[in-house]
């Protein structure tokens, strides 16, 4: 016999995070208005967007930190109204805007942080060494650089072993080699099945961690996907550039299909007016222009960010 699984019951396996129509003013600004948005669980998401756009608030809301005004939000199959004490012992936060300033050592303050959270404290050196803070474990937080703070802060957030990550810009401010060590520690995270809800305003480093991105602006979602189908949802142009020992004949065959946006002596950068690359190639070909390269230049999610936030 078949059994069949209720389809409320199967969404919330599949979502660690589900939000419906969910808004929050403050005064006459409208943070949120009315926002829907699903978290895979196992998945890192992005959400996107400029300074105000709701980003925090959401995950105030999210944390319990804020409440919503109006809508619903289904955490790890909780309800964030009736059951956020027991979602807030399953999901822990990082944010690169919050500082240490504690008078404790590393140890001693992953410690305090266990027994806060309820935690084992033989998890510690574990996670110490997840976060390569080990070696410098009896030094004082407050004598740390931000780089290691942040690296102590993680090591804080993974204590109660959560299901889920709220990551609010963790790696704003931190040095190159200090925010790859941040990244590879994300990556990581994810394949021990973690669900990370992840916000940057790094679009190369969402590029490099995210699974799927939500561009949110002015407290609305505008829209959600992987990175290749926003492209696509925002019509970012495709551009190809073309090396040739012929340029004046290259510009005449390009002739409607496209906009030359660069040209620098044998090399011309053209923005297709039409998603065919092909056509423009065996124009080139034809018209005889000495090509010696042809490369299609995949449009940056900066230039879809930037045409979305303009709309």
């Amino acid at each position: 016999m078949v059994r069949l699984i209720n389809p409320i019951k199967a969404l919330s396996l599949m979502h660690a995070v589900t939000i419906k129509d969910v808004s929050k003013r403050f005064g006459v600004i409208k943070a949120l208005d009315h926002v829907s948005l699903e978290v895979r669980k196992g998945e890192i998401l992005g959400l996107l967007g400029p300074n105000g756009a709701g980003k925090t608030t959401m995950m105030a809301i999210l944390t319990g930190i804020l409440t919503k005004d109006s809508g619903s939000v289904n955490v790890l199959g909780m309800n964030i109204d009736t059951d956020i004490f027991v979602i807030k012992a399953r999901i822990n936060s990082v944010s690169g805007f919050s500082g240490i300033y504690a008078q404790l050592t590393i140890q001693e303050f992953l410690w305090y942080y266990a027994k806060l959270y309820n935690a084992d404290t033989k998890i510690i050196p574990k996670l110490m060494k997840l976060t390569e803070i080990e070696k410098r474990k009896h030094e004082l937080v407050n004598s740390l650089s931000s780089g290691f703070k942040q690296r102590v802060l993680f090591a804080r957030a993974l204590l109660n072993n959560p299901d889920l990550l709220l990551l609010d810009e963790p790696t704003v401010g931190l040095d190159v080699e200090i925010a790859l060590k941040v990244r590879d520690l994300i990556l990581s995270l994810k394949k021990k099945g973690k669900t990370i809800l992840f916000t940057s305003h790094n679009l190369l480093e969402v590029e490099q961690l995210c699974d799927r991105i939500a561009l949110i602006n002015k407290g609305k979602i505008l829209a959600i996907g992987t990175i290749p189908e926003i492209k696509r949802m925002l019509n970012a142009k495709l551009v190809v550039e073309i090396k040739c020992q012929h340029p004046s004949a290259a510009k005449k065959a390009i002739g409607s299909l496209g906009k030359i946006r660069n040209e620098e002596q044998y090399v011309l950068v053209v923005e297709l007016k039409k998603e065919n690359p092909k056509e423009l190639l065996d124009r080139l070909i034809d018209a005889d222009v000495g090509l010696e390269s042809y490369r299609v230049l995949e449009p940056t999610l900066e230039e879809a960010f930037i045409k979305l936030v303009r709309q």
